[in-house]
């Protein structure tokens, strides 16, 4: 069992304090060759409830299912109609009283599943793997999905699909990777795929270490007896006789550092070696992920000081602190803390991680504005900070750090009603 440190941030004031750098990044990184970003800037992701309630096991209630969507920057969800043609809106007179069309900027560009359309009135539209977007005028906050099924079916929620556009063989498949901050082809097991930039000619790409122990670790990914090409997908015959998979010219591996799904270890194993990305989370430059057997992927600067966030105390029977990935917050929590969460003598240890002027919504990244008038990244809603009690790399020293309220009938509350019971630091994970 572990044990939760419940020391003040006060037994750690004599620590130095960094500073975080502010760059305000849309610079390409790894797995950019292959993977497109996800989404463009203002395109937000938001969770919404779908479906009926199920009784998840161990539970004694129901509980609706969740969808990952796309939603504009103020949270609302977007929609696209099964009536649109591909890249033409159908959508005019009495439907634009119900259906916005989702509007992008004047210099808007299109890329991957991503362009553009200009309606009748001049306006630029944005469209997605083929359909344009709307929002519907009955969301009103974040999270709602009035128009989801609407006229018999056809209006939907729009989400990430980046396979739809893919001929994808047997046994390989899309899906979101934590530690990878996107989606990857995976193995049917759920774990990431890996492209090495090695020899796929008749030598029959060598390992990617360059010896035979290399297999210990990087296992080639096998087509089948009967597998043949199709689309950016090829077989080569190796000199081991081993039949392997190729995605865009470059062979697929396995890592069996891999062990927990979310995760993507063999990142930075070797220069030659990546995550076969298919699409890209924004994240800004100041920002890394790491791998950790405990957190999994978590976040931290770009000299690797780990990034926290500032949460609610909560009493859950089953506990809040999982192995891996450590706490999940809840993003509409992290709305309603913002950057009261840390102000006054908590800043003295707690550096706030600096956003530029120009920085906007975009992804899971939001932006916060102090009492200052500055800006602070957020993710999933709440705001990132680094400790001052991490001195080097690596360092995790701030997490479950907590500060309790005793509230009862007798003395005033001591904080906001969305602070519940008090308020602790946790790593800010994938």
């Amino acid at each position: 069992m572990r044990v939760h440190k419940l020391t003040t941030a006060a037994a750690v004031a004599a620590m130095a304090v960094f500073a975080v750098g502010t760059a305000w990044a849309k610079s390409v990184d790894e797995g950019a060759a292959f993977a497109p970003l996800s989404s463009p800037p203002g395109v937000t992701f938001q969770v919404i409830t779908v479906g009926e309630g199920v009784v998840v096991p161990g539970s004694s209630s129901s509980q609706a299912g969740k969808k990952t969507i796309f939603a504009n920057a103020d949270g609302l969800t977007l929609y696209y109609s099964d009536k649109d043609p591909v890249g033409k809106s159908s959508c005019t007179g009495s439907c634009l009283e119900t259906w916005q069309p989702f509007i992008a900027g004047e210099n808007a560009e299109s890329f991957g599943d991503w362009s553009t359309i200009v309606r009748a009135d001049g306006a630029i539209q944005w469209v997605y793997a083929g359909k344009p977007l709307y929002t519907n005028i009955k969301d009103k906050q974040i999270g709602q999905s009035e128009g989801n099924g609407a006229d018999d079916e056809t209006w939907h929620a729009a989400s990430l699909q980046s396979q739809n556009s893919m001929l994808i063989p047997a046994g390989i498949g899309v899906g979101n990777v934590a530690d990878a901050n996107g989606h990857s082809l995976i193995d049917s097991s759920g774990f990431p795929l890996y492209v090495f930039d090695g020899d796929v000619g008749h030598d029959a790409a060598p390992n990617p270490c360059g010896a035979k122990s290399c297999l210990d670790k990087w296992e080639p990914f096998p087509a089948p007896f009967l597998g043949r090409n199709l689309g950016e997908f090829s077989v080569v015959e190796r000199s081991d006789g081993i039949r392997q998979w190729v995605f865009k010219g470059r062979p697929l591996f396995t890592f069996t550092g891999d062990v927990e799904l979310g995760d993507a270890t063999g990142r930075g194993v070797d220069e030659r070696i990546e995550v076969a990305m298919v699409a890209r989370y924004f994240k800004p430059d100041v920002v890394e992920i790491r791998s950790n057997p405990q957190h999994g992927g978590y976040l931290t600067t770009s000299d690797g000081k780990t990034l926290y966030a500032r949460d609610t105390i909560k009493y859950m029977g089953l506990g809040n602190h999982a192995a891996r990935g450590g706490a999940k917050g809840v993003p509409a929590v992290g709305r309603s803390i913002g950057a009261q969460g840390c102000d006054g003598p908590c800043l003295d240890l707690w550096t706030p991680l600096a956003a530029p002027a120009d920085a906007e919504t975009w992804g899971d990244w939001s932006v916060l504005i102090r009492e200052d008038g500055t800006k602070q990244w957020a993710y999933q809603s709440y705001g990132l900070y680094s400790f001052a009690g991490d001195v080097e790399a690596g360092d995790i020293n701030g997490n479950d750090v907590y500060d309790l309220f005793v509230i009862n009938e007798d003395i005033r509350k001591l904080a906001p009603s969305e602070f519940r019971f008090g308020l602790y630091w946790r790593v800010a994970t994938q």
